[in-house]
């Protein structure tokens, strides 16, 4: 039976059997030639997509740019490629996600799925109704909170730059945003305040509480650094759906 385009996507869901992206480190490359090594993207490229020679492979030289590849040698501990296109930088804008702390899976969801709708700053804080030790979570180990960026951004197959993440110890000491786009999921203005028109040069900031949400004072706190109000419906959301769904308002009002 031939697959349907939802079965095929179903799959991709469901087993990762198909790489939107492959991300490139810029020391891997010298000239057009470029050298992978590592275990985990040999696995996938050998194991999962079953790459073949001189087939052409998207890439994101990460910091530089996006472009295309061919597959010139497969050996079980390295993969050869060669640049078959100019790396080209699409220009995209500047947003900033502000997230009370939550649960580490949750947090994960959030870095790696916001990256690819295009995230550039994560800020997350410690709300007054987060649980502390989520602060000391093994998510914002390097190596770990990197590879969930990483996967990110091989799944847009759009964006090159890796996210930035800051971890504050209240929400009094996250940074002014001055000159940014100031937005707050809340509901203190009623549940029909609508995300308003963006414009895509100037920086954007969406704040969102922890899972349990602001408190009034965090609420009023936001409100007061020039934060605008707006509502996702009267539905209370998991905060990693609240976040999804922003970032799609936010890219249908650019």
């Amino acid at each position: 039976m031939p697959e349907t385009s939802w079965f095929k996507m179903f799959k991709f869901l469901i087993f990762g059997e198909e790489l939107n992206s492959l991300i490139i480190f810029e020391h891997e490359r010298k000239e057009d030639l470029i050298t992978i090594t590592d275990e985990y993207r040999l696995n996938h490229l050998n194991s999962v997509l079953k790459i073949k020679l001189n087939q052409n492979l998207k890439i994101s030289l990460l910091g530089s740019g996006l472009g295309q590849a061919e597959v010139k040698l497969i050996e079980k501990n390295r993969i050869e490629l060669e640049l078959s296109s100019e790396i080209t930088q699409c220009d995209y804008p500047e947003w900033h996600l502000l997230v009370g702390l939550s649960r580490p899976p949750t947090m994960k969801k959030i870095l790696e799925h916001a990256t690819s709708l295009g995230v550039t700053h994560f800020h997350f804080f410690t709300g007054e109704l987060s649980e502390k030790s989520y602060a000391d979570s093994k998510i914002w180990e390097e190596n770990t909170s990197q590879k969930v960026l990483l996967d990110g951004l091989s799944q847009s197959a759009r964006y090159w730059k890796l996210p930035k993440i800051s971890i504050h110890k209240t929400i009094e000491s996250i940074p002014s945003f001055d000159g940014f786009d100031r937005r707050i999921s809340s509901l203190s203005d009623g549940s029909h305040s609508k995300m308003e028109k963006l414009d895509s040069k100037q920086p954007l900031v969406l704040a969102f509480g922890p899972e349990r949400g602001f408190t009034q004072a965090e609420d009023n706190a936001l409100r007061s650094k020039g934060f605008q109000a707006f509502s996702l419906g009267q539905g209370v959301l998991r905060v990693e759906i609240a976040v999804f769904s922003a970032l799609g308002q936010c890219h249908l009002l650019l």
